[in-house]
């Protein structure tokens, strides 16, 4: 009993610091699997002396079969705790990568609301000699020609805004900002409706990565002509279909799945150019 209620008292000791982290509601079932298996082959292993004698790590003396068990046990204990602490440090490893990755959409964020004010200050006194050139027009076809421009320009950015699903208007919007700042003309037809029951960050994960890609590749693209991307929102039987199209005039290559293989340094992500 003191032997064992101090094994107890030492496990949890170790085992404090892990459960009070939610660790048992973050570990997936293979880690699960993973450290029982570990710990029925330690049983297993420690009691091996009842089944065979002869065997290694096996003996018929009690004192023996005592002191084999109590060192396997303390064993397995320690091999335990080691690979629940390695499985907390990637926990924390995980939480950290979010983090980060929350901090940097935050940043990006940031540089698209300045960006956007840049455009917005530049459009403004673009509007303002426009005004001034309007009221110097003294011919009429002239000046109607002039409103028109304006009255498309702010007709294509009203359109691609308004999709019906709030989460993807303010994504175009950043990137409609971004992409007008770069020459780059990006169309949308899309029923944001179909994506209400996708959660927020997904629908940022997925525009925002698909779009960041495409204005990676159109942006070097010479002729500001060519720099064309059109995103498409529809339902097709029964699913959610999204399509995200830019102009490409390098070569292609696709892998042996006839996919199209990344231009990432990283070849294991799975966000595709």
């Amino acid at each position: 009993m003191v032997v064992f209620g101090g094994c107890f008292t030492i496990d949890i000791y170790l085992e404090k610091d892990l459960l009070k982290q939610n660790y048992l509601e973050q570990m997936t079932v293979k880690e699960v699997a993973a450290a029982a298996i570990m710990a029925v082959a330690t049983f297993a292993f420690s009691n091996l002396s009842f089944l065979n004698e002869n065997a290694p790590f096996a003996s018929r003396e009690r004192a023996d079969v005592f002191s084999i068990r109590t060192l396997i046990d303390f064993g397995g204990i320690a091999i335990l705790h080691a690979y629940q602490s390695r499985i907390s440090e990637y926990v924390a490893e995980k939480e950290l990568s979010v983090m980060n990755v929350m901090l940097k959409s935050q940043y990006d964020q940031y540089r698209n609301y300045q960006d956007s004010l840049d455009l917005i200050q530049m459009k403004y006194h673009d509007l303002k000699h426009q005004i001034t050139g309007l009221r110097a027009e003294s011919d009429e076809e002239k000046r109607k020609k002039w409103i028109d421009s304006m009255e498309k320009e702010i007709a294509a950015f009203e359109n691609i805004s308004r999709t019906g699903n709030q989460v993807l208007d303010t994504i175009l919007a950043a990137k409609i900002f971004h992409c007008r700042k770069n020459h780059i003309q990006i169309t949308c037809v899309a029923d944001g409706k179909l994506l209400d029951y996708m959660h927020v960050t997904d629908i940022c994960s997925i525009f925002g990565n698909a779009l960041d890609n495409a204005i990676e590749h159109v942006i070097l693209i010479p002729d500001p002509e060519k720099r064309l991307i059109h995103l498409t929102v529809s339902a097709q039987k029964g699913f959610v279909f999204i399509k995200i199209e830019n102009y490409c005039e390098a070569e292609i290559s696709k892998n042996e799945e006839d996919l199209v293989t990344t231009t990432k340094k990283d070849s294991k992500t799975m966000v595709l150019d």
